[in-house]
């Protein structure tokens, strides 16, 4: 499995938490809320400002993914605050160039990402004071 090695920039970050509830519309009153499926994908909007010889290895990357579409890893801003190894796959037709400006590249695309696996009970802990 490949590690992508160029990290995107923090600036202008995107994401879309896998979100496992689901809701179904009753008649009448509120909805009813329930779990799907457990660990949903995140959908992650993400840009890199690189050099020239980064952008080449950024299209070399994205060739390679192209030809074999399997996962590789790439270190994200996500849950934690800090940047955290995850799985990845680039989402089709979301990687583009927005702009060349000399020696700038500017790249984007959406990944969907594999969640890590949380942490239950440091999550209860830092909202136990919310409990009401």
């Amino acid at each position: 499995m490949y590690k992508l090695k160029l990290n995107p920039q923090t600036n202008g970050y995107g994401v879309t938490p896998g979100d496992d509830v689901k809701r179904q519309q009753m008649d009448g009153g509120r909805g009813r809320y329930y779990i799907d499926v457990k660990r949903n994908s995140h959908i992650v909007d993400v840009n890199w400002n690189l050099s020239k010889t980064d952008f080449n290895k950024m299209m070399a990357f994205w060739r390679v993914y192209q030809s074999k579409p399997a996962s590789f890893y790439a270190d994200l801003v996500i849950d934690q605050g800090t940047r955290q190894q995850y799985q990845c796959n680039f989402i089709p037709n979301s990687f583009k160039t927005n702009e060349v400006n000399g020696n700038l590249y500017r790249v984007t695309a959406q990944l969907e990402v594999i969640q890590n696996q949380p942490n239950a009970t440091a999550d209860q802990a830092l909202i136990s004071d919310w409990v009401v």
